[in-house]
C-alpha cells in the first residue's frame, strides 16, 4: 500500500513539473528573444556613441530578463500548486 502511495506522489510531482515547464517555456523563449534583440541594439548604439547611457542601462535587458525569469518561475510554480491541490 505504501509503495502505491509513493508511486502516486511521484507521478503527481512529475505532472506538476511538466505543467510548470509547459507554461514557462513559451513565455521564457519570447522574453529571451526580445531581450537579446534589445541588448544587441543597445550595445551597437553604445559602441557607436549614439547613446550616452551608462553601461548599467545598456545591459539592462540582461538583468531585467534575469529578474523576470526568476519571478516567472515562482509565479507559475505557485499557480500550478494552487491548481493541482
Amino acid at each position: 500500500m505504501n509503495n502505491n502511495n509513493d508511486i502516486l506522489r511521484n507521478m503527481e510531482k512529475d505532472l506538476k513539473k511538466q505543467a510548470v515547464n509547459a507554461l514557462r517555456k513559451p513565455i521564457q523563449e519570447f522574453t529571451d528573444l526580445v531581450c537579446m534583440i534589445l541588448l544587441t541594439a543597445f550595445l551597437t548604439l553604445k559602441l557607436a556613441n549614439v547613446i550616452t547611457w551608462s553601461w548599467c542601462w545598456v545591459f539592462s535587458p540582461f538583468w531585467i530578463a534575469l529578474c523576470w525569469n526568476i519571478i516567472l518561475h515562482f509565479a507559475i510554480a505557485y499557480y500550478v500548486n494552487k491548481k493541482f491541490k
